[in-house]
């Protein structure tokens, strides 16, 4: 599997300009078959270079047996903690995901930095996202079948990818987490649309949640955070960087283009912790 021209980097262009801090328009990830080093994409990518560049969007199909061949090789790119990690899954479809999802990671990384993938000292934040202090931003997902990756040069990123699950009993889930402007929207919906809408609200706030390196645990500040950037104007929100360091916050959010069956986002927290090392 390889990419092919749907999946350019042309595709990356954005499909329409999202209204202020609310809207999303559509990025489509690019097929990563893992018998391919991540070099070319790579080379593709820094042609977008720079603090206003949409991020790089890998995507890696479980049923794709390239990753079958390159399990050996991705295993050994993992730490101890991460072996011991994958150790722990009890069903083989989850030690799968985690390999592809870890240790394609640390070969993207390796790859971008040109060092030793295995030597990458990543850790994890305190709601679990990976992190690599001094690198660039990045983020990692998966369902199903498919494991998502993102980077991004400056800004804190997260991703999220869904399946689609029919039995799924998504309004009790939404009454709890959306807000009520969103919910509302759900129910305005035709029937048939609400499940499909409540999978791309649920991809968005998790997308955001991680871009800003919290779980579920933050949805109260997301949602403080998003009426304070309505009330000024739908262009962001003032940090709280100390005197003379505030900086305007603002959230970029794209849905994705994925195979049927999924949904995913993608979202960029702009204006907070950006990286200012060159590598």
């Amino acid at each position: 599997m390889s990419p092919d021209k749907d999946c350019s980097l042309e595709s990356y262009r954005l499909t329409g300009s999202p209204p202020p801090a609310m809207g999303a328009s559509a990025l489509r990830p690019l097929p990563w078959s893992l018998d391919q080093s991540p070099a070319q994409l790579l080379r593709a990518w820094g042609a977008e270079a720079g603090e206003a560049s949409l991020p790089l969007l890998l995507l890696i199909d479980r049923r794709d047996a390239a990753g079958a061949r390159a399990a050996p090789a991705l295993r050994g790119l993992l730490c101890a903690r991460e072996l011991e990690r994958l150790a722990r899954f009890r069903q083989a479809a989850d030690r799968e995901r985690f390999l592809l999802g870890r240790g394609g990671l640390r070969w993207l990384l390796g790859t971008l930095l040109d060092c030793a993938a295995a030597e990458l000292p990543l850790s994890e934040g305190s709601h679990g996202k990976p992190e690599l202090r001094g690198g660039p931003q990045f983020n990692v997902s998966h369902a199903g079948d498919l494991v998502l990756l993102a980077v991004h040069r400056h800004w804190p990123i997260g991703v999220d990818v869904e399946q689609e699950r029919p039995d799924l009993d998504w309004e009790a889930i939404a009454r709890r987490v959306l807000p009520a402007r969103e919910l509302q929207a759900l129910r305005q919906l035709p029937p048939p649309l609400r499940a499909a809408g409540y999978l791309r609200a649920w991809c968005r706030l998790e997308a955001k949640l991680k871009a800003r390196g919290d779980g579920l645990s933050g949805l109260a500040a997301l949602a403080a955070w998003e009426e304070a950037a309505q009330a000024a104007g739908g262009g962001g929100a003032h940090g709280a960087g100390g005197p003379g360091r505030a900086a305007v916050q603002s959230m970029r959010l794209w849905d994705l283009v994925l195979p049927q069956g999924y949904g995913g986002a993608v979202a960029l927290w702009q204006g907070a912790a950006a990286i200012q090392e060159h590598f």
